[in-house]
Formats: structure tokens, C-alpha cells, sequence
């Protein structure tokens, strides 16, 4: 099915548990104020500070199952933090415990991924964007990230797809 959606995410932290499972749908944008590391609202109060508050989506569901889960065709993505837990103090790095920022399935009823992000941040995942080969072994390409800011995370992106080509960062 087809859908002509935006939805907005105000600067500010939205913090879930139970991840987002995207429909099978095409025509979706999910957009924020813009990215940055995962300080608290405060700290952008201070002098030395410039901006505002990012656009964060915390996580702090399962590590076995993913922040989002994209099973649909041609989702844009812009200017969100996905982040995995409270950011510590001091800074600590990745934890090696499978969780994922961004899956993206691969399907062929309608191909999947044609993913547009042209500003997105990933913090504390072990790893940020990974290409499943499940359920099929099909599609989930064509992904274009523009500005792309990963912050303790083990892995970037991962692939394990073998039709998933044409990724452009």
C-alpha cells in the first residue's frame, strides 16, 4: 500500500521500549530538528553551546530486537538521533550486545529499503544500519544516507543481504 505521511519529532528526547516495527508501506517521512551527540536538553543552555535540542529517539528496549525495523519501500529519514539508552557520563563506548539501530528486511512482494536519509545519527548501538537477509534474501537496496554520524557503535553498517546494492553514503 501506498501512503503520503509525514511525521515530525519535535527537538527534544522521546524514549521508548517497544521498538518500531514500520509497516510494509511506501511514501513515509519521519523527520526531526537535526542531529547531534546525545547531551541532555540542559547542556544546550549553556554558553558554549550552540543549537538546540536534537530530535532523539532512546531506546531502551531488548538488545535482541531492534530500535526500528523497516519492511517497506522508499522511507525517508532526517534529522533524528536513534539512540540506544541514556548516554553516560563520562562518555563510555559500544556495548557488544547484538542491539541494532536500523534493520532493514529484505523483501520482494514490494522491494524493499529505497531508503532516504540525508541527515541521521546513531548512538551507543553495537550496530547502527544492518541489511537482513531476512525473511527473503531479496532487495533492501538502493539506500542513500547523506550526513551520517555514528557515535559509539561497534558497527556502522552491515550487510548480510546479497541482492542489497546500490548503498550510497
Amino acid at each position: 500500500g501506498m501512503l503520503n505521511e509525514e511525521f515530525y519529532f519535535p527537538g527534544g528526547a522521546i524514549v521508548f521500549k517497544t521498538p518500531l516495527v514500520l509497516p510494509r508501506k511506501t511514501g513515509v517521512a519521519i523527520r526531526g530538528n537535526g542531529i547531534t551527540i546525545a547531551l541532555p536538553e540542559g547542556e544546550f543552555r549553556r554558553p558554549e553551546r550552540t543549537g538546540g535540542p536534537a530530535s532523539r529517539l532512546v531506546y531502551i528496549g531488548p538488545a535482541n530486537k531492534p530500535a526500528i525495523t523497516y519492511r517497506g519501500m522508499g522511507l525517508r529519514l532526517d534529522g533524528l538521533t536513534i539512540q540506544r539508552g541514556a548516554y553516560p557520563s563520562p562518555p563510555a563506548g559500544p556495548e557488544r550486545d547484538g542491539s541494532i539501530g536500523l534493520l532493514i528486511e529484505g523483501y520482494n512482494g514490494i522491494p524493499t529499503g529505497k531508503i532516504s536519509a540525508p541527515q541521521l545519527s546513531f548512538v551507543r548501538f553495537d550496530t547502527a544500519i544492518y541489511v537482513s537477509d531476512m525473511p527473503l534474501e531479496l532487495h533492501a537496496d538502493q539506500n542513500q544516507f547523506g550526513y551520517l554520524w555514528s557515535q559509539s557503535c561497534a558497527t556502522v553498517f552491515r550487510s548480510d543481504n546479497i541482492q542489497s546494492v546500490g548503498n550510497q553514503f
